[in-house]
Protein backbone atom coordinates (compact mmCIF):
# COMPACT_ATOMS: atom_id res chain seq x y z
CA UNK A 1 0.00 0.00 0.00
CA UNK A 2 1.42 3.36 -1.02
CA UNK A 3 1.47 6.22 1.42
CA UNK A 4 1.97 9.87 0.65
CA UNK A 5 5.34 11.10 1.91
CA UNK A 6 5.12 13.37 4.96
CA UNK A 7 7.22 16.55 4.94
CA UNK A 8 10.11 16.53 7.41
CA UNK A 9 10.29 20.01 8.82
CA UNK A 10 13.55 19.33 10.64
CA UNK A 11 15.30 18.68 7.30
CA UNK A 12 13.59 21.17 5.05
CA UNK A 13 13.49 24.14 7.44
CA UNK A 14 16.30 23.76 9.96
CA UNK A 15 16.80 27.51 10.33
CA UNK A 16 13.11 28.10 10.93
CA UNK A 17 12.96 25.35 13.56
CA UNK A 18 16.08 26.65 15.29
CA UNK A 19 14.73 30.19 15.33
CA UNK A 20 11.44 28.94 16.75
CA UNK A 21 13.20 27.01 19.49
CA UNK A 22 15.32 30.03 20.41
CA UNK A 23 12.23 32.24 20.58
CA UNK A 24 10.41 29.68 22.71
CA UNK A 25 13.32 29.31 25.12
CA UNK A 26 13.72 33.07 25.36
CA UNK A 27 10.04 33.45 26.16
CA UNK A 28 10.20 30.72 28.80
CA UNK A 29 13.30 32.31 30.31
CA UNK A 30 11.62 35.68 30.50
CA UNK A 31 8.45 34.23 31.99
CA UNK A 32 10.50 32.18 34.43
CA UNK A 33 12.16 35.32 35.73
CA UNK A 34 8.78 36.59 36.91
CA UNK A 35 7.71 33.49 38.81
CA UNK A 36 11.14 32.63 40.15
CA UNK A 37 11.75 35.94 41.87
CA UNK A 38 8.53 35.91 43.85
CA UNK A 39 9.51 32.91 45.91
CA UNK A 40 9.06 31.93 49.55
CA UNK A 41 12.52 30.49 50.16
CA UNK A 42 15.15 32.79 51.60
CA UNK A 43 18.14 32.46 53.88
CA UNK A 44 18.15 33.74 57.47
CA UNK A 45 21.18 34.20 59.74
CA UNK A 46 20.73 33.90 63.50
CA UNK A 47 22.67 35.97 66.05
CA UNK A 48 25.26 33.21 66.59
CA UNK A 49 25.91 32.84 62.86
CA UNK A 50 23.83 29.72 62.22
CA UNK A 51 22.27 29.58 58.78
CA UNK A 52 18.58 28.69 58.43
CA UNK A 53 16.72 27.77 55.26
CA UNK A 54 13.34 26.30 54.43
CA UNK A 55 13.80 23.81 51.62
CA UNK A 56 11.74 22.86 48.61
CA UNK A 57 8.36 21.21 48.39
CA UNK A 58 8.27 17.66 47.07
CA UNK A 59 5.47 15.59 45.60
CA UNK A 60 5.00 13.51 48.74
CA UNK A 61 6.00 15.83 51.58
CA UNK A 62 6.43 19.41 52.67
CA UNK A 63 9.81 21.16 52.71
CA UNK A 64 12.48 20.37 55.27
CA UNK A 65 13.80 23.02 57.64
CA UNK A 66 17.62 23.10 57.44
CA UNK A 67 20.04 24.57 59.99
CA UNK A 68 23.79 24.95 59.53
CA UNK A 69 25.61 24.97 62.86
CA UNK A 70 27.80 28.02 63.44
CA UNK A 71 30.27 25.93 65.44
CA UNK A 72 30.68 22.86 63.21
CA UNK A 73 29.42 24.06 59.82
CA UNK A 74 27.32 20.89 59.54
CA UNK A 75 23.81 21.02 58.10
CA UNK A 76 20.96 19.21 59.82
CA UNK A 77 17.21 18.90 59.39
CA UNK A 78 15.32 19.95 62.49
CA UNK A 79 11.78 19.91 61.14
CA UNK A 80 9.67 18.82 58.19
CA UNK A 81 6.66 20.48 56.58
CA UNK A 82 7.85 24.03 57.32
CA UNK A 83 6.28 26.21 54.66
CA UNK A 84 7.19 29.75 55.76
CA UNK A 85 10.45 31.57 55.16
CA UNK A 86 12.15 33.52 57.93
CA UNK A 87 13.79 36.80 58.79
CA UNK A 88 16.19 37.63 61.60
CA UNK A 89 14.90 40.08 64.20
CA UNK A 90 16.88 42.76 66.01
CA UNK A 91 16.81 40.52 69.10
CA UNK A 92 18.78 37.75 67.38
CA UNK A 93 15.74 35.47 67.07
CA UNK A 94 14.25 34.18 63.86
CA UNK A 95 10.67 34.95 62.85
CA UNK A 96 8.39 33.44 60.26
CA UNK A 97 5.74 35.39 58.43
CA UNK A 98 3.00 33.43 60.23
CA UNK A 99 4.35 34.74 63.57
CA UNK A 100 6.29 31.66 64.68
CA UNK A 101 9.47 32.51 66.63
CA UNK A 102 12.56 30.26 66.69
CA UNK A 103 15.91 30.17 68.44
CA UNK A 104 19.29 29.72 66.76
CA UNK A 105 18.96 25.92 66.91
CA UNK A 106 15.71 26.04 65.00
CA UNK A 107 13.49 25.21 67.98
CA UNK A 108 10.07 26.85 68.07
CA UNK A 109 9.78 29.31 70.97
CA UNK A 110 6.14 30.23 70.45
CA UNK A 111 4.09 32.85 68.61
CA UNK A 112 5.16 36.45 68.14
CA UNK A 113 2.69 39.35 67.99
CA UNK A 114 1.56 40.63 64.61
CA UNK A 115 0.04 43.96 63.53
CA UNK A 116 -1.79 45.26 60.50
CA UNK A 117 -0.48 48.73 59.72
CA UNK A 118 -3.38 49.35 57.36
CA UNK A 119 -6.68 47.62 56.77
CA UNK A 120 -6.87 48.00 52.99
CA UNK A 121 -4.50 46.78 51.83
CA UNK A 122 -3.54 44.79 54.91
CA UNK A 123 0.15 45.46 55.57
CA UNK A 124 0.91 42.89 58.24
CA UNK A 125 4.14 43.00 60.22
CA UNK A 126 5.60 40.67 62.84
CA UNK A 127 6.92 42.34 66.00
CA UNK A 128 10.13 41.02 67.60
CA UNK A 129 11.06 41.17 71.29
CA UNK A 130 12.57 44.65 70.88
CA UNK A 131 9.40 45.99 69.28
CA UNK A 132 10.94 46.12 65.79
CA UNK A 133 8.73 45.39 62.80
CA UNK A 134 9.46 42.66 60.25
CA UNK A 135 7.70 42.93 56.89
CA UNK A 136 7.75 39.77 54.80
CA UNK A 137 6.56 40.98 51.40
CA UNK A 138 10.16 41.90 50.83
CA UNK A 139 9.88 42.35 47.06
CA UNK A 140 7.78 45.53 47.40
CA UNK A 141 8.91 46.99 50.72
CA UNK A 142 11.10 46.92 53.78
CA UNK A 143 11.12 48.38 57.31
CA UNK A 144 13.83 50.75 58.60
CA UNK A 145 15.23 51.12 62.11
CA UNK A 146 12.39 53.49 63.10
CA UNK A 147 9.68 50.99 62.10
CA UNK A 148 8.76 53.02 59.02
CA UNK A 149 7.65 50.80 56.13
CA UNK A 150 9.06 51.84 52.74
CA UNK A 151 7.03 50.67 49.75
CA UNK A 152 7.71 50.92 46.03
CA UNK A 153 4.54 50.27 44.06
CA UNK A 154 3.71 50.05 40.39
CA UNK A 155 0.29 51.66 39.90
CA UNK A 156 -0.92 51.44 36.32
CA UNK A 157 2.57 51.89 34.95
CA UNK A 158 3.64 54.62 37.41
CA UNK A 159 6.16 53.97 40.16
CA UNK A 160 5.24 55.47 43.53
CA UNK A 161 7.21 55.65 46.76
CA UNK A 162 5.26 55.45 50.02
CA UNK A 163 6.25 55.57 53.67
CA UNK A 164 3.90 54.03 56.24
CA UNK A 165 4.45 55.23 59.81
CA UNK A 166 4.29 52.81 62.78
CA UNK A 167 0.78 54.04 63.62
CA UNK A 168 -0.46 53.14 60.11
CA UNK A 169 -0.64 56.65 58.65
CA UNK A 170 0.82 57.44 55.24
CA UNK A 171 3.79 59.71 55.90
CA UNK A 172 4.85 60.06 52.24
CA UNK A 173 3.27 59.21 48.89
CA UNK A 174 4.99 60.46 45.75
CA UNK A 175 5.63 59.50 42.16
CA UNK A 176 9.13 58.43 41.16
CA UNK A 177 10.67 59.75 37.96
CA UNK A 178 13.62 57.42 37.51
CA UNK A 179 13.59 57.01 33.72
CA UNK A 180 12.60 53.38 34.19
CA UNK A 181 10.94 51.72 31.21
CA UNK A 182 7.96 50.07 32.84
CA UNK A 183 6.95 46.67 31.50
CA UNK A 184 3.85 45.65 33.41
CA UNK A 185 4.43 41.96 32.72
CA UNK A 186 8.09 41.69 33.60
CA UNK A 187 8.89 44.35 36.21
CA UNK A 188 10.02 42.95 39.55
CA UNK A 189 11.89 44.71 42.30
CA UNK A 190 13.42 44.43 45.74
CA UNK A 191 13.48 47.19 48.35
CA UNK A 192 16.45 47.24 50.73
CA UNK A 193 17.22 49.68 53.55
CA UNK A 194 20.74 50.96 54.09
CA UNK A 195 22.45 52.03 57.33
CA UNK A 196 20.97 55.55 57.06
CA UNK A 197 17.38 54.28 56.64
CA UNK A 198 17.42 55.15 52.94
CA UNK A 199 15.68 52.85 50.44
CA UNK A 200 17.68 51.11 47.76
CA UNK A 201 15.70 49.69 44.84
CA UNK A 202 16.85 46.76 42.74
CA UNK A 203 14.71 45.81 39.75
CA UNK A 204 14.75 43.59 36.70
CA UNK A 205 13.09 43.95 33.33
CA UNK A 206 12.32 41.24 30.80
CA UNK A 207 12.36 40.74 27.03
CA UNK A 208 13.40 42.02 24.58
CA UNK A 209 16.21 43.59 26.64
CA UNK A 210 16.77 42.25 30.14
CA UNK A 211 18.64 44.08 32.85
CA UNK A 212 19.34 44.33 36.56
CA UNK A 213 19.34 47.96 37.67
CA UNK A 214 19.84 49.75 40.97
CA UNK A 215 19.12 53.16 42.47
CA UNK A 216 19.32 54.63 45.97
CA UNK A 217 16.88 57.27 47.27
CA UNK A 218 16.97 59.66 50.18
CA UNK A 219 14.24 59.69 52.80
CA UNK A 220 12.26 62.28 50.85
CA UNK A 221 12.25 60.25 47.64
CA UNK A 222 15.03 62.15 45.91
CA UNK A 223 17.76 60.30 44.03
CA UNK A 224 20.79 59.77 46.24
CA UNK A 225 22.68 57.42 43.87
CA UNK A 226 21.84 57.51 40.18
CA UNK A 227 20.47 54.53 38.29
CA UNK A 228 23.16 51.91 37.71
CA UNK A 229 22.83 48.99 35.28
CA UNK A 230 24.43 46.05 37.05
CA UNK A 231 24.02 43.63 34.13
CA UNK A 232 22.24 43.65 30.76
CA UNK A 233 21.25 40.97 28.23
CA UNK A 234 19.68 40.82 24.78
CA UNK A 235 16.70 38.78 23.58
CA UNK A 236 15.37 38.01 27.03
CA UNK A 237 18.32 35.95 28.31
CA UNK A 238 18.17 37.71 31.63
CA UNK A 239 18.15 36.63 35.27
CA UNK A 240 15.85 33.78 36.24
CA UNK A 241 16.20 34.59 39.93
CA UNK A 242 18.02 37.10 42.07
CA UNK A 243 18.99 37.79 45.67
CA UNK A 244 20.67 40.87 47.14
CA UNK A 245 21.83 42.21 50.48
CA UNK A 246 23.26 45.52 51.72
CA UNK A 247 26.29 45.41 53.97
CA UNK A 248 26.89 47.62 57.02
CA UNK A 249 29.05 49.86 54.81
CA UNK A 250 26.13 50.15 52.34
CA UNK A 251 27.85 48.12 49.64
CA UNK A 252 25.40 46.06 47.59
CA UNK A 253 26.00 42.34 47.04
CA UNK A 254 24.01 40.68 44.27
CA UNK A 255 23.76 37.01 43.28
CA UNK A 256 21.64 35.96 40.34
CA UNK A 257 21.06 32.93 38.13
CA UNK A 258 20.70 32.77 34.36
CA UNK A 259 20.86 29.97 31.81
CA UNK A 260 24.60 30.62 31.86
CA UNK A 261 25.03 29.70 35.54
CA UNK A 262 25.11 31.57 38.85
CA UNK A 263 26.84 34.96 39.07
CA UNK A 264 27.98 37.54 41.61
CA UNK A 265 28.36 41.35 41.45
CA UNK A 266 29.37 43.92 44.09
CA UNK A 267 28.26 47.54 43.81
CA UNK A 268 29.98 50.35 45.70
CA UNK A 269 28.28 53.03 47.78
CA UNK A 270 28.37 55.49 44.88
CA UNK A 271 26.79 53.04 42.40
CA UNK A 272 30.09 52.02 40.84
CA UNK A 273 30.67 48.36 40.00
CA UNK A 274 33.48 47.25 42.31
CA UNK A 275 33.39 43.53 41.43
CA UNK A 276 32.09 42.89 37.90
CA UNK A 277 30.08 39.82 36.92
CA UNK A 278 31.85 36.81 38.42
CA UNK A 279 30.71 33.29 37.66
CA UNK A 280 30.05 31.15 40.73
CA UNK A 281 28.71 27.93 39.21
CA UNK A 282 28.95 26.46 35.73
CA UNK A 283 25.90 26.65 33.48
CA UNK A 284 23.10 24.17 34.05
CA UNK A 285 19.41 24.34 33.23
CA UNK A 286 17.02 25.40 35.99
CA UNK A 287 19.70 27.05 38.13
CA UNK A 288 17.99 29.30 40.68
CA UNK A 289 19.11 31.56 43.50
CA UNK A 290 17.01 31.11 46.62
CA UNK A 291 18.52 33.70 48.93
CA UNK A 292 21.69 35.32 50.25
CA UNK A 293 22.47 36.89 53.61
CA UNK A 294 25.48 38.53 55.24
CA UNK A 295 26.62 36.79 58.42
CA UNK A 296 28.08 38.38 61.56
CA UNK A 297 31.52 37.18 60.45
CA UNK A 298 31.28 39.25 57.26
CA UNK A 299 30.83 36.24 54.95
CA UNK A 300 27.98 35.84 52.48
CA UNK A 301 25.79 32.75 52.71
CA UNK A 302 24.12 31.73 49.47
CA UNK A 303 21.57 28.99 48.66
CA UNK A 304 21.04 27.94 45.06
CA UNK A 305 19.32 25.22 43.08
CA UNK A 306 21.86 23.61 40.77
CA UNK A 307 22.92 20.35 39.15
CA UNK A 308 26.50 19.24 39.69
CA UNK A 309 27.40 17.28 36.57
CA UNK A 310 30.75 16.27 38.04
CA UNK A 311 29.03 14.41 40.90
CA UNK A 312 28.15 10.83 39.86
CA UNK A 313 25.62 10.58 42.70
CA UNK A 314 23.68 13.63 41.52
CA UNK A 315 20.02 12.92 40.89
CA UNK A 316 19.26 16.19 39.12
CA UNK A 317 18.72 19.75 40.27
CA UNK A 318 19.29 19.92 44.04
CA UNK A 319 19.84 22.67 46.63
CA UNK A 320 23.45 23.70 47.25
CA UNK A 321 25.07 26.01 49.79
CA UNK A 322 28.02 28.35 49.18
CA UNK A 323 29.90 30.57 51.60
CA UNK A 324 31.45 33.55 49.84
CA UNK A 325 33.75 36.39 50.72
CA UNK A 326 32.65 39.91 49.89
CA UNK A 327 34.40 39.73 46.50
CA UNK A 328 32.51 36.63 45.39
CA UNK A 329 35.28 34.15 46.15
CA UNK A 330 34.02 30.73 47.24
CA UNK A 331 35.20 29.95 50.77
CA UNK A 332 33.09 26.83 51.19
CA UNK A 333 31.01 24.68 48.90
CA UNK A 334 29.14 24.04 46.81
CA UNK A 335 27.69 21.76 49.50
CA UNK A 336 24.68 19.68 48.56
CA UNK A 337 21.72 19.70 50.93
CA UNK A 338 20.04 16.36 50.41
CA UNK A 339 17.35 15.07 52.79
CA UNK A 340 18.15 11.70 54.35
CA UNK A 341 16.65 8.59 52.84
CA UNK A 342 13.18 7.96 54.24
CA UNK A 343 12.99 5.18 56.85
CA UNK A 344 11.59 1.81 55.78
CA UNK A 345 7.82 1.98 55.68
CA UNK A 346 4.94 -0.26 54.71
CA UNK A 347 4.86 -0.53 50.95
CA UNK A 348 1.60 -0.24 49.08
CA UNK A 349 2.71 -2.80 46.50
CA UNK A 350 1.94 -5.92 48.61
CA UNK A 351 -1.37 -4.39 49.65
CA UNK A 352 -2.26 -3.73 46.03
CA UNK A 353 -1.35 -7.26 45.00
CA UNK A 354 -3.40 -8.71 47.86
CA UNK A 355 -6.43 -6.61 46.93
CA UNK A 356 -6.10 -7.63 43.28
CA UNK A 357 -5.96 -11.30 44.29
CA UNK A 358 -9.04 -10.92 46.50
CA UNK A 359 -10.97 -9.25 43.67
CA UNK A 360 -9.93 -12.04 41.29
CA UNK A 361 -11.11 -14.73 43.72
CA UNK A 362 -14.43 -12.99 44.38
CA UNK A 363 -15.03 -12.59 40.65
CA UNK A 364 -14.03 -16.19 39.90
CA UNK A 365 -16.55 -17.81 42.28
CA UNK A 366 -19.72 -16.90 40.32
CA UNK A 367 -17.82 -17.26 37.06
CA UNK A 368 -16.80 -20.79 37.98
CA UNK A 369 -20.44 -21.77 38.67
CA UNK A 370 -21.52 -20.30 35.34
CA UNK A 371 -18.81 -22.20 33.49
CA UNK A 372 -19.72 -25.47 35.19
CA UNK A 373 -23.40 -25.09 34.29
CA UNK A 374 -22.55 -24.36 30.67
CA UNK A 375 -20.17 -27.34 30.47
CA UNK A 376 -22.79 -29.64 31.97
CA UNK A 377 -25.46 -28.40 29.56
CA UNK A 378 -23.15 -28.79 26.59
CA UNK A 379 -22.18 -32.34 27.58
CA UNK A 380 -25.84 -33.38 27.99
CA UNK A 381 -26.64 -32.01 24.56
CA UNK A 382 -23.80 -33.95 22.98
CA UNK A 383 -24.94 -37.16 24.64
CA UNK A 384 -28.45 -36.63 23.33
CA UNK A 385 -27.43 -35.89 19.73
CA UNK A 386 -24.78 -38.63 19.44
CA UNK A 387 -25.78 -41.21 16.77
CA UNK A 388 -25.87 -44.89 17.78
CA UNK A 389 -22.63 -46.65 17.21
CA UNK A 390 -22.48 -49.57 14.80
CA UNK A 391 -21.83 -53.00 16.28
CA UNK A 392 -18.38 -54.40 15.67
CA UNK A 393 -18.06 -56.85 12.74
CA UNK A 394 -18.47 -60.55 13.48
CA UNK A 395 -15.44 -62.74 13.35
CA UNK A 396 -15.49 -65.40 10.57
Amino acid sequence: METSPQPRTSRRHPRLVAAGLVALLATLAALGSVSAELRDHTVAICANGSVHWTGLHSVVAGPHYYVRSAETGVWSIVESNSSFFEMAGSDGRLYQRNGVKRDCDGRVLGPAPTRDLMSDPALRVVVDENGRFLYFNYYIGSVDSRNVLHLIENRSGQLRYRQIAPNGTVALDMALDLNITINLLFLNHLVLIDSQDRPAILWTTGAPESSISYVRLDRQGGVEVNVTDIATWQWGWGPLSLAAVLGPDDRLYVAYATDLGAWFVRVGTGGNIEVPETVLLEPTLFTEVFGMELGPDGDLHLLVSWRNHSDPTSTGVEPYYLRLDTSGGILEGPTRLRPPAPPPSWSWLPVGLLLAAMVAVIAYIPLRGLLRSRVAAGGKARLTRRPPSEPPPECP
